[in-house]
């Protein structure tokens, strides 16, 4: 295994984590895309690219499980770099065929490409604001989603719904105070990185 690299993986994690710590304790993690986050994310994509130039995916057996999972979460975050992201779930789908990665890594990166999309998603692993503050998936089929979902061992999507919503008001957070002008400014990210 390469030492190196896990610590390089793992210190990318906690420092985005820290980030989004530091945000909740604020009151401001739920308020839209923090302008450090997105730069910490940007960063930690282009970062993650030359890994996988050099080594490919980095999986289990190159990062260990801790370090396989912290890539996953800098690709999870690499969202204002559509181009990259899409890159990643190539390489991680060739991951996960000789089992470097698991599938529901490569489900939940495939359905946040879609969710980026403004795509209805297949697996039902993000969840957004409606405009009455109610937490919901955009799937494409609930009953085809939960079907998938059982094949990853995953709960139904209800109970997943539920379980977020649970967290969500455990970490004290909520809808954003104004939803329109939430959907406003995510439409204007979207545009602006790429992703429509």
């Amino acid at each position: 295994m390469n030492k190196e690299l896990i610590n390089k993986l793992l210190s990318m994690r906690n420092k985005d984590l820290e980030i989004r710590d530091s945000l909740l304790n604020k009151g401001n993690l739920y308020e839209g895309y923090d302008e450090d986050m997105e730069a910490l994310h940007i960063r930690d994509a282009e970062e993650l690219k030359k890994v996988i130039d050099e080594y490919g995916w980095p999986g289990k057996s190159l990062v260990g499980k801790e370090g396989a999972n912290a890539a996953f979460v800098i690709a999870q975050h690499s969202i204002s770099k559509p181009d990259i992201q899409k890159l990643f779930l190539v390489e991680l789908k060739k991951a996960v065929q000789i089992k470097e990665a698991t599938p529901n890594q490569e489900a939940c990166l495939e359905d946040r490409i879609l969710f980026n999309q403004g795509k209805a998603c297949i697996y039902g692993m993000l969840f957004e604001w409606d405009d009455d503050g109610n937490l919901i998936a955009n799937v494409d089929d609930e009953e085809l989603v939960n079907e998938r979902r059982a094949k990853l061992g995953l709960p139904t999507l209800s109970e997943a719904l539920k379980k977020h919503r649970e967290e969500i008001e455990n970490e004290g957070g909520g809808p954003p105070s104004n939803i329109q002008k939430h959907k406003q400014l995510a439409q204007e990210w979207a545009k602006r990185v790429g992703w429509r």
